[in-house]
Protein backbone atom coordinates (compact mmCIF):
# COMPACT_ATOMS: atom_id res chain seq x y z
CA UNK A 1 0.00 0.00 0.00
CA UNK A 2 1.74 3.55 -1.08
CA UNK A 3 2.32 5.54 1.70
CA UNK A 4 0.10 8.79 2.66
CA UNK A 5 1.48 11.92 1.54
CA UNK A 6 -0.15 15.25 2.09
CA UNK A 7 -1.84 16.52 -0.71
CA UNK A 8 0.20 20.06 -1.68
CA UNK A 9 -1.94 20.65 -4.53
CA UNK A 10 -5.05 21.74 -3.31
CA UNK A 11 -5.76 25.47 -1.55
CA UNK A 12 -5.33 24.54 2.16
CA UNK A 13 -8.66 26.05 3.09
CA UNK A 14 -11.46 24.44 1.09
CA UNK A 15 -12.13 21.50 -0.88
CA UNK A 16 -13.72 22.42 -4.32
CA UNK A 17 -15.54 19.92 -6.98
CA UNK A 18 -17.22 21.20 -10.25
CA UNK A 19 -19.83 23.18 -9.72
CA UNK A 20 -19.79 23.03 -5.87
CA UNK A 21 -17.22 24.72 -2.82
CA UNK A 22 -17.32 22.92 0.49
CA UNK A 23 -16.27 26.20 2.59
CA UNK A 24 -13.01 26.17 4.70
CA UNK A 25 -15.04 26.57 7.79
CA UNK A 26 -16.41 23.04 7.41
CA UNK A 27 -13.45 21.71 6.49
CA UNK A 28 -11.51 22.90 9.09
CA UNK A 29 -14.70 21.84 11.75
CA UNK A 30 -14.89 18.68 10.45
CA UNK A 31 -11.09 18.02 10.63
CA UNK A 32 -11.00 19.04 14.05
CA UNK A 33 -13.92 16.62 15.16
CA UNK A 34 -12.51 13.66 13.88
CA UNK A 35 -9.13 15.02 15.23
CA UNK A 36 -7.05 12.91 12.11
CA UNK A 37 -3.78 14.25 11.36
CA UNK A 38 -3.87 16.67 8.17
CA UNK A 39 -2.00 13.97 5.97
CA UNK A 40 -4.83 11.53 7.52
CA UNK A 41 -7.76 13.43 6.12
CA UNK A 42 -6.54 14.02 3.06
CA UNK A 43 -6.62 10.03 1.88
CA UNK A 44 -8.94 8.98 4.35
CA UNK A 45 -12.19 11.72 3.75
CA UNK A 46 -11.18 14.55 1.76
CA UNK A 47 -11.75 11.77 -1.65
CA UNK A 48 -14.93 10.89 -0.04
CA UNK A 49 -16.20 14.51 0.29
CA UNK A 50 -14.92 15.19 -3.37
CA UNK A 51 -16.72 11.91 -4.95
CA UNK A 52 -19.73 12.86 -3.10
CA UNK A 53 -19.43 16.37 -4.40
CA UNK A 54 -19.55 14.87 -8.05
CA UNK A 55 -22.16 13.39 -7.46
CA UNK A 56 -24.82 16.37 -6.72
CA UNK A 57 -26.44 18.51 -8.72
CA UNK A 58 -23.85 21.38 -9.72
CA UNK A 59 -24.36 24.82 -7.85
CA UNK A 60 -22.70 27.98 -8.14
CA UNK A 61 -20.23 29.06 -5.50
CA UNK A 62 -22.15 31.62 -2.96
CA UNK A 63 -25.85 30.00 -3.75
CA UNK A 64 -27.34 29.29 -0.29
CA UNK A 65 -29.60 26.28 -1.99
CA UNK A 66 -26.35 23.93 -2.21
CA UNK A 67 -26.24 23.67 1.75
CA UNK A 68 -29.83 22.44 0.86
CA UNK A 69 -28.24 19.42 -1.15
CA UNK A 70 -27.70 16.12 -0.35
CA UNK A 71 -23.68 16.75 0.37
CA UNK A 72 -24.61 19.71 2.67
CA UNK A 73 -27.26 17.90 4.75
CA UNK A 74 -24.75 15.00 5.09
CA UNK A 75 -21.88 17.11 6.23
CA UNK A 76 -24.13 19.33 8.83
CA UNK A 77 -25.12 15.53 10.10
CA UNK A 78 -21.30 14.11 10.13
CA UNK A 79 -20.40 16.96 12.23
CA UNK A 80 -22.99 17.01 14.86
CA UNK A 81 -22.89 12.96 14.91
CA UNK A 82 -18.98 13.71 15.70
CA UNK A 83 -19.60 15.81 18.28
CA UNK A 84 -21.81 13.03 20.04
CA UNK A 85 -19.74 10.27 19.19
CA UNK A 86 -16.66 12.15 21.97
CA UNK A 87 -19.24 11.60 24.65
CA UNK A 88 -19.33 7.11 23.72
CA UNK A 89 -17.64 4.57 24.50
CA UNK A 90 -16.66 2.70 21.68
CA UNK A 91 -16.50 -0.22 21.00
CA UNK A 92 -19.51 -0.75 23.63
CA UNK A 93 -18.70 -2.53 26.80
CA UNK A 94 -15.15 -2.69 25.77
CA UNK A 95 -11.82 -2.50 28.12
CA UNK A 96 -9.98 0.91 28.09
CA UNK A 97 -7.20 -0.80 26.26
CA UNK A 98 -9.03 -1.73 23.09
CA UNK A 99 -11.12 1.60 23.39
CA UNK A 100 -8.06 3.08 23.02
CA UNK A 101 -6.63 1.08 20.13
CA UNK A 102 -9.59 1.25 17.70
CA UNK A 103 -11.32 5.06 18.58
CA UNK A 104 -10.30 6.13 15.53
CA UNK A 105 -11.59 4.02 13.57
CA UNK A 106 -14.79 4.16 14.90
CA UNK A 107 -14.98 7.86 14.54
CA UNK A 108 -14.25 6.64 11.05
CA UNK A 109 -17.49 4.35 11.33
CA UNK A 110 -19.50 7.14 12.47
CA UNK A 111 -18.36 9.31 9.43
CA UNK A 112 -19.01 6.90 6.47
CA UNK A 113 -22.24 6.25 8.58
CA UNK A 114 -23.32 10.26 8.13
CA UNK A 115 -21.79 10.64 4.56
CA UNK A 116 -23.36 7.37 3.13
CA UNK A 117 -26.85 6.32 4.80
CA UNK A 118 -29.84 4.99 3.13
CA UNK A 119 -31.45 7.96 1.25
CA UNK A 120 -29.17 10.51 1.37
CA UNK A 121 -26.08 9.30 -0.26
CA UNK A 122 -26.46 10.54 -3.97
CA UNK A 123 -25.57 7.59 -7.10
CA UNK A 124 -25.47 3.67 -6.47
CA UNK A 125 -28.59 2.38 -5.62
CA UNK A 126 -27.34 -0.26 -3.02
CA UNK A 127 -24.97 0.42 0.36
CA UNK A 128 -22.40 -1.70 -0.78
CA UNK A 129 -22.52 0.31 -4.18
CA UNK A 130 -21.94 3.16 -2.15
CA UNK A 131 -19.44 2.06 -0.07
CA UNK A 132 -17.61 0.90 -2.71
CA UNK A 133 -17.98 4.25 -5.06
CA UNK A 134 -17.38 6.71 -2.38
CA UNK A 135 -14.86 5.27 0.73
CA UNK A 136 -10.83 5.35 -0.71
CA UNK A 137 -9.81 2.10 -1.05
CA UNK A 138 -7.27 2.91 2.02
CA UNK A 139 -10.37 3.89 3.94
CA UNK A 140 -12.32 0.27 3.41
CA UNK A 141 -9.12 -1.72 4.46
CA UNK A 142 -8.65 0.83 7.58
CA UNK A 143 -12.36 0.13 8.82
CA UNK A 144 -12.77 -3.20 7.95
CA UNK A 145 -9.94 -4.48 9.86
CA UNK A 146 -11.81 -3.72 12.86
CA UNK A 147 -15.02 -6.62 12.38
CA UNK A 148 -16.98 -4.69 15.03
CA UNK A 149 -17.28 -1.65 13.73
CA UNK A 150 -17.86 -2.95 10.05
CA UNK A 151 -20.33 -5.06 11.18
CA UNK A 152 -22.20 -1.76 12.53
CA UNK A 153 -22.21 -0.08 10.22
CA UNK A 154 -22.95 -2.44 7.13
CA UNK A 155 -26.19 -2.44 9.29
CA UNK A 156 -26.50 1.40 9.71
CA UNK A 157 -26.03 1.45 5.76
CA UNK A 158 -28.30 -1.72 5.05
CA UNK A 159 -30.82 -0.65 7.06
CA UNK A 160 -31.11 -3.81 9.03
CA UNK A 161 -29.95 -2.90 12.40
CA UNK A 162 -32.01 -2.95 15.96
CA UNK A 163 -32.05 0.05 18.10
CA UNK A 164 -28.99 -0.94 19.94
CA UNK A 165 -26.75 -0.55 17.54
CA UNK A 166 -24.57 2.11 18.71
CA UNK A 167 -24.19 4.00 15.66
CA UNK A 168 -27.29 4.37 14.69
CA UNK A 169 -27.99 5.66 18.46
CA UNK A 170 -25.69 8.59 17.53
CA UNK A 171 -27.04 9.23 14.26
CA UNK A 172 -30.42 8.89 15.40
CA UNK A 173 -29.74 12.14 18.18
CA UNK A 174 -27.70 13.83 15.77
CA UNK A 175 -30.78 14.03 13.28
CA UNK A 176 -32.80 15.22 16.13
CA UNK A 177 -30.12 18.46 15.76
CA UNK A 178 -30.05 18.43 19.32
CA UNK A 179 -25.56 18.02 19.13
CA UNK A 180 -25.88 21.49 17.49
CA UNK A 181 -24.86 23.36 20.25
CA UNK A 182 -21.42 21.43 20.46
CA UNK A 183 -20.24 23.85 17.89
CA UNK A 184 -19.36 26.57 20.18
CA UNK A 185 -17.30 24.31 21.94
CA UNK A 186 -14.68 23.59 19.33
CA UNK A 187 -14.98 25.95 16.28
CA UNK A 188 -12.22 26.41 13.78
CA UNK A 189 -10.33 28.83 15.88
CA UNK A 190 -11.38 27.24 18.86
CA UNK A 191 -10.51 23.66 20.62
CA UNK A 192 -8.50 21.50 18.27
CA UNK A 193 -8.61 17.99 19.50
CA UNK A 194 -5.47 16.44 19.34
CA UNK A 195 -5.04 12.76 17.70
CA UNK A 196 -2.34 10.09 18.62
CA UNK A 197 -2.96 8.21 15.22
CA UNK A 198 0.37 7.63 13.04
CA UNK A 199 -0.27 8.06 9.68
CA UNK A 200 2.30 5.08 9.13
CA UNK A 201 0.04 3.14 11.02
CA UNK A 202 -3.07 4.00 8.96
CA UNK A 203 -0.82 4.09 5.61
CA UNK A 204 0.76 0.54 6.32
CA UNK A 205 -2.33 -1.24 6.80
CA UNK A 206 -2.90 -4.64 4.45
CA UNK A 207 -6.25 -5.49 3.21
CA UNK A 208 -8.88 -7.40 5.78
CA UNK A 209 -12.19 -7.12 4.61
CA UNK A 210 -13.10 -6.07 1.33
CA UNK A 211 -15.49 -3.40 1.11
CA UNK A 212 -18.72 -6.21 -0.34
CA UNK A 213 -17.51 -8.55 2.77
CA UNK A 214 -17.58 -5.96 5.26
CA UNK A 215 -21.16 -4.57 4.15
CA UNK A 216 -22.81 -8.31 3.30
CA UNK A 217 -24.31 -10.91 5.56
CA UNK A 218 -23.34 -13.87 3.41
CA UNK A 219 -20.36 -14.68 1.03
CA UNK A 220 -20.23 -17.46 -1.40
CA UNK A 221 -18.24 -20.60 -0.83
CA UNK A 222 -15.82 -19.88 -3.24
CA UNK A 223 -15.30 -16.45 -1.95
CA UNK A 224 -14.24 -17.68 2.04
CA UNK A 225 -12.28 -20.24 0.06
CA UNK A 226 -9.45 -18.44 2.20
CA UNK A 227 -11.21 -15.89 4.60
CA UNK A 228 -9.80 -12.77 5.64
CA UNK A 229 -7.72 -12.61 8.70
CA UNK A 230 -10.08 -10.68 10.82
CA UNK A 231 -12.94 -13.12 9.87
CA UNK A 232 -11.44 -15.87 11.80
CA UNK A 233 -10.63 -14.04 14.37
CA UNK A 234 -13.91 -12.74 14.69
CA UNK A 235 -15.08 -15.82 14.48
CA UNK A 236 -12.62 -17.05 17.09
CA UNK A 237 -14.02 -14.20 19.30
CA UNK A 238 -17.58 -14.86 18.72
CA UNK A 239 -17.71 -18.27 19.43
CA UNK A 240 -15.36 -17.95 22.43
CA UNK A 241 -17.67 -15.43 24.23
CA UNK A 242 -20.63 -17.51 22.98
CA UNK A 243 -19.65 -20.87 23.99
CA UNK A 244 -20.12 -22.40 20.70
CA UNK A 245 -16.21 -22.64 20.56
CA UNK A 246 -14.64 -24.93 23.30
CA UNK A 247 -11.87 -24.17 25.15
CA UNK A 248 -9.70 -25.96 27.47
CA UNK A 249 -11.76 -29.32 27.09
CA UNK A 250 -10.18 -32.00 26.05
CA UNK A 251 -11.87 -31.94 22.14
CA UNK A 252 -11.25 -28.10 22.18
CA UNK A 253 -9.53 -26.89 19.70
CA UNK A 254 -8.86 -23.21 21.36
CA UNK A 255 -6.93 -23.94 24.72
CA UNK A 256 -5.46 -20.63 27.43
CA UNK A 257 -1.75 -21.94 27.80
CA UNK A 258 0.88 -19.93 29.34
CA UNK A 259 2.29 -17.92 26.16
CA UNK A 260 -0.91 -17.44 25.09
CA UNK A 261 -4.27 -19.00 23.45
CA UNK A 262 -3.06 -22.23 22.06
CA UNK A 263 -5.25 -22.56 18.10
CA UNK A 264 -4.78 -26.49 17.38
CA UNK A 265 -3.74 -26.55 13.45
CA UNK A 266 -4.93 -27.88 11.30
CA UNK A 267 -8.28 -28.39 12.84
CA UNK A 268 -9.05 -24.95 14.23
CA UNK A 269 -8.46 -23.71 10.09
CA UNK A 270 -10.96 -26.62 9.18
CA UNK A 271 -13.48 -25.81 11.48
CA UNK A 272 -14.04 -22.47 10.82
CA UNK A 273 -13.92 -23.17 6.74
CA UNK A 274 -16.21 -25.96 7.78
CA UNK A 275 -18.45 -23.62 9.40
CA UNK A 276 -18.50 -20.87 6.53
CA UNK A 277 -19.60 -23.57 3.88
CA UNK A 278 -16.26 -23.72 2.38
CA UNK A 279 -14.39 -26.82 1.85
CA UNK A 280 -12.29 -27.83 5.27
CA UNK A 281 -10.53 -30.32 3.25
CA UNK A 282 -8.50 -27.84 0.36
CA UNK A 283 -4.80 -27.67 1.60
CA UNK A 284 -4.49 -24.34 -0.71
CA UNK A 285 -7.35 -22.53 1.29
CA UNK A 286 -5.96 -24.07 4.64
CA UNK A 287 -2.37 -23.12 3.58
CA UNK A 288 -3.31 -19.08 2.92
CA UNK A 289 -5.21 -19.10 6.15
CA UNK A 290 -2.99 -20.06 8.38
CA UNK A 291 -0.25 -18.24 6.27
CA UNK A 292 -2.42 -14.70 6.75
CA UNK A 293 -2.62 -15.84 9.94
CA UNK A 294 1.21 -16.08 10.46
CA UNK A 295 1.31 -12.72 8.50
CA UNK A 296 -0.43 -10.95 11.52
CA UNK A 297 2.24 -11.25 13.33
CA UNK A 298 0.41 -12.06 16.80
CA UNK A 299 1.67 -15.46 17.55
CA UNK A 300 4.72 -16.34 19.56
CA UNK A 301 7.91 -17.54 17.35
CA UNK A 302 9.84 -20.42 19.47
CA UNK A 303 13.52 -20.01 19.93
CA UNK A 304 14.54 -22.16 17.00
CA UNK A 305 12.16 -19.89 15.00
CA UNK A 306 9.13 -22.26 14.29
CA UNK A 307 5.66 -20.91 13.95
CA UNK A 308 4.07 -24.00 14.81
CA UNK A 309 4.74 -25.00 18.77
CA UNK A 310 3.90 -28.45 20.41
CA UNK A 311 1.98 -29.38 23.77
CA UNK A 312 1.74 -32.52 25.65
CA UNK A 313 -1.58 -33.86 26.96
CA UNK A 314 -0.40 -34.79 30.78
CA UNK A 315 -2.27 -36.89 33.22
CA UNK A 316 -0.87 -37.70 36.47
CA UNK A 317 2.46 -35.98 35.30
CA UNK A 318 2.56 -38.40 31.84
CA UNK A 319 2.20 -37.32 28.99
CA UNK A 320 -0.46 -39.25 27.30
CA UNK A 321 -1.48 -37.32 23.87
CA UNK A 322 0.23 -34.48 21.45
CA UNK A 323 -1.27 -31.82 20.27
CA UNK A 324 0.67 -29.13 18.07
CA UNK A 325 -0.89 -24.98 16.88
CA UNK A 326 -0.44 -21.82 16.81
CA UNK A 327 -0.09 -19.61 20.11
CA UNK A 328 -1.66 -15.75 19.89
CA UNK A 329 0.30 -13.80 22.35
CA UNK A 330 -2.29 -11.14 24.78
CA UNK A 331 -4.64 -13.04 24.51
CA UNK A 332 -7.13 -10.83 25.82
CA UNK A 333 -7.54 -9.41 21.83
CA UNK A 334 -9.52 -12.35 21.51
CA UNK A 335 -11.23 -13.58 24.07
CA UNK A 336 -12.01 -10.89 27.84
CA UNK A 337 -11.80 -12.56 30.46
CA UNK A 338 -10.25 -14.91 30.05
CA UNK A 339 -10.56 -19.01 31.78
CA UNK A 340 -7.85 -20.52 33.66
CA UNK A 341 -4.55 -22.05 31.94
CA UNK A 342 -5.17 -25.48 31.40
CA UNK A 343 -3.00 -27.12 33.40
CA UNK A 344 -3.28 -30.25 31.31
CA UNK A 345 -1.15 -29.05 28.86
CA UNK A 346 2.95 -28.74 28.86
CA UNK A 347 4.57 -26.93 26.66
CA UNK A 348 7.16 -29.84 24.63
CA UNK A 349 8.52 -30.37 21.32
CA UNK A 350 7.00 -30.89 18.08
CA UNK A 351 7.80 -33.99 16.97
CA UNK A 352 5.26 -36.23 17.74
CA UNK A 353 2.56 -34.19 17.86
CA UNK A 354 -0.55 -35.30 15.95
CA UNK A 355 -3.20 -33.96 13.29
CA UNK A 356 -6.09 -33.42 15.49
Amino acid sequence: MAAIETLHSRPPDALRAPGLLVTADSVALLRARLAFPREVFDVLVEPMILGLAGRVPSAREGDTAADTQPLGRSLRLALRALALRRDRILPPNAPPERVGELAHRWTYAVLLAALLRKGEAPGAESPAGRYECIVPELGRVWIGQDREASAALAAVLSDRCGQDNPILAILTEALSGCSDAAASVDTVQGHQHPSDIDPKDVSGTEPALSASEALTTQASPAALSAPPLPALFGWLRDGLAGGSIEINTRTALVHHVPEGLLLVSPGIFRSFLASQGADANSQEALKRLQRSVLKAGWHLVGADGANVLGYAWTKNGKAIARVHGIVIEQPQRLLDPLPPINPRLVRSALSGGSDP
